[in-house]
């Protein structure tokens, strides 16, 4: 038997080869499936991180939308609310009155409501756009591959946003619109009130009122308001006092003299109407005065002296005067008139004097009293010799002895001179005369607007009379009688203070005083006083209400707003420096809250009340305003 046998080792390795390459081609086939899967998902999560990070950027710039839109209506609520705080309840006529005397509350809301619209509009457009542009105010962590952009639509108040991320070139943009809608004023702000009616009367419209002098001798004295001084008003009560200024902004009327009597260097500014019997000024005086009425002169004594006046009024008529208190005049006894950096006299916008000066003599043992009418409006010292018969030779005159003088009495021909005769009679013959003045460019009058009953002075000239003095009587007469009001006639017998008087000296946390006494008060912001009695301190600011059938005495430095009511002198004592102020707004309500008081404190029934609105409660209802109600989504894109 013959047995063959086969090789098989060549078809083994083949085979071994072909499932080798199968399995190399089956794993790169698996490989390359996996890598490509790999990089699917990483694409993949690159596309909803950027689209992410897209969206991120319009939840940022929403939150900057909410926040301007929390601004805006923090702006529109804070002028709203002066719309309550600018009513004139004095007015009755004004549109947040009714016929019953209380507030009209719905007026009043669609009026804040109109304000608070404005302002909140406005602040958007203003701000919306620039805080949505601002880099700084995002806080995305790669702010290089962010692009924000806006687009506002104000008149369909409708914002569109675009945020785009790109990064590993990948990029997302998502955009998004909003409609912007107004908030309600009334939703956010709520008040009550109560409206009371305050008696109306002159002695509460005034900071400081006295049955006698008002005496300062501080060293600074400041009254914004207005006063009313029965007596003297007293700039300086001796040569050396220590003022140096005063300044106040309201009317003075006072019922005798204003004198400045202190003799040192002081400023004196007076920005109202200021009233007075006589207006005395003493040497080293710089004064400014808005306008002045006097019932009887004006007087500049001394030297070094400035005095501008923009309105004066001597409204005394002295055509039928029998002594100087019955015709006003500006009377100028000054030596360095007409020098250099002398006293000097400036009228600026308006000027009437309807009087004229009186030479006097009284108080001499030696010869009897008289008193002499000039022709003079404005007269200067030793100006009186042109009335004297030095030079006789003056034609048709006939004269009459006032002891030692001789004094023209009359024309031979024409009868007994009256005061415009008299002031002819010292233009006629002023260049006969020597060792007179005219006060050279030291006086200076108004071009127009004049009326004088006598001649006067300006820059050196001599002015003849000028103007219709019965005109001018007439309204003047009207002007003092407004000015004088009811007070004229006295200010303490208006209160009942003993049925009413509270004796209370003690001040408040928040600086307020409501006294009403029959002692005197002594007010200072000076520590050694606080163990006097009826001692008020006034080291803090100080407000409320002060009425004393006594004096009010002043030291140290007082800040004080309100009103000040003395039977007798109000007293500014040395070196002090006292600030006095008017506040109506803040006084009603004073006054409003202590009614009962007030009422019973004026002896007559007042005819006329003023409605006063007292604020108990003024604020926001909820200081949690959801602003996401006053943004709706319009639109969502995203690619």
């Amino acid at each position: 038997m013959n047995l063959k046998f086969m090789n098989n080792k060549g078809s083994t390795l083949l085979i071994v080869l072909i499932v080798f390459s199968i399995l190399t081609m089956l794993g790169t086939t698996l490989y390359t499936i996996a890598v490509n899967n790999y990089k699917v998902e990483n694409v993949n999560e690159e596309l909803k991180k950027n689209l992410y990070l897209a969206e991120a950027g319009v939840e940022e710039a929403y939150s900057l939308i909410v926040k301007t839109i929390y601004e805006a209506i923090n702006e529109g609520n804070k002028e709203a609310s002066k719309v309550i705080k600018n009513i004139d309840l004095s007015d009755m006529k004004n549109d947040y009155i009714t016929e019953d005397n209380s507030i009209n509350f719905n007026k009043l809301m669609e009026n804040q409501e109109i304000v608070f619209k404005s302002v909140y509009k406005s602040y958007l457009n203003e701000n919306l756009i620039k805080n949505l542009e601002n880099e700084a105010n995002y806080n995305l962590i790669e702010k290089d591959h962010h692009m924000i952009t806006t687009d506002y639509d104000n008149s369909e108040n409708i914002i569109k946003v675009t945020s785009v991320y790109t990064k590993e070139n990948i990029k997302k943009k998502v955009t998004v619109s909003y409609k912007l809608l107004e908030p309600m004023y009334n939703q956010i702000y709520y008040y009550e009130s109560n409206v009371v009616k305050v008696p109306k009367d002159t002695l509460i419209s005034k900071v400081l009122c006295t049955e006698k002098n008002l005496i300062n001798n501080s060293k600074q004295l400041e009254i914004n308001g207005d006063s009313h001084i029965r007596k003297n008003f007293l700039v300086g009560s001796y040569d050396h006092s220590p003022v140096k200024e005063v300044i106040i902004n309201g009317n003075v009327i006072v019922q005798r003299d204003m004198k400045m009597n202190s003799k040192k260097n002081k400023n004196i500014t007076l920005n109202g109407t200021i009233h007075s019997e006589n207006f005395i000024i003493n040497e080293n005086s710089n004064i400014e005065i808005h306008e002045l009425y006097t019932k009887d002169d004006l007087e500049i004594y001394g030297n070094k002296s400035i005095v501008n006046i923009f309105r004066y009024f001597g409204y005394t008529d002295g055509r039928e005067a029998t002594k100087s208190s019955e015709s006003s005049s500006i009377n100028i006894q000054s030596e360095d008139l007409g020098k250099e950096n002398g006293t000097s006299l400036n009228i600026i916008d308006e000027m009437r004097i309807l009087g004229t000066a009186f030479i006097e003599k009284t108080g001499d043992t030696k010869y009897k009293d008289w008193q002499y009418q000039t022709g003079e409006s404005i007269t200067i010292n030793e100006n009186y010799l042109i009335y004297t018969d030095i030079y006789s030779e003056l034609q048709d005159l006939y004269y009459k002895d006032y002891p030692p003088f001789v004094f023209v009495e009359g024309d031979l021909n024409k009868g007994k001179f009256k005061p415009h005769d008299k002031a002819y009679h010292f233009s006629n013959n002023y260049d006969k005369f020597k060792g007179l003045t005219l006060g050279g460019r030291n006086i200076n009058i108004p071009e127009d607007n004049i009326t004088t009953l006598g001649v006067t002075m300006d820059d050196g000239n001599i002015k003849e009379p000028v103007g219709d003095i019965d005109l001018s009587k007439e309204k003047l007469s009207k002007e003092v009688e407004k000015l004088n009001g009811e007070l004229k006639q006295g200010i303490i017998n208006r209160l009942d203070i003993n049925s009413n008087k509270n004796n209370n000296f003690s001040v408040s946390e928040d600086g307020e005083i409501f006294c009403i006494t029959d002692k005197d008060i002594y007010i200072s912001g000076y520590d050694n006083y606080l163990d006097r009695e009826n001692f008020i301190n006034g080291k803090n600011n100080l407000k409320g209400l002060i009425v004393t059938s006594g004096k009010v005495i002043f030291s140290g430095d007082v800040n004080f707003t309100g009103i000040i009511i003395a039977g007798d002198d109000i007293v500014m004592t040395d070196n002090s420096i006292i600030k006095l102020k008017y506040d109506k707004d803040y006084l009603l309500s004073l006054l409003g809250k202590n009614l009962t008081i007030i009422k019973d404190l004026f002896k007559e029934e007042p005819e006329e009340y003023i409605p006063t609105l007292i604020y108990e409660n003024l604020g926001i209802k909820n200081n949690n305003v959801n602003i996401d109600k006053f943004i709706e989504l319009e639109s969502w894109e995203s690619n």
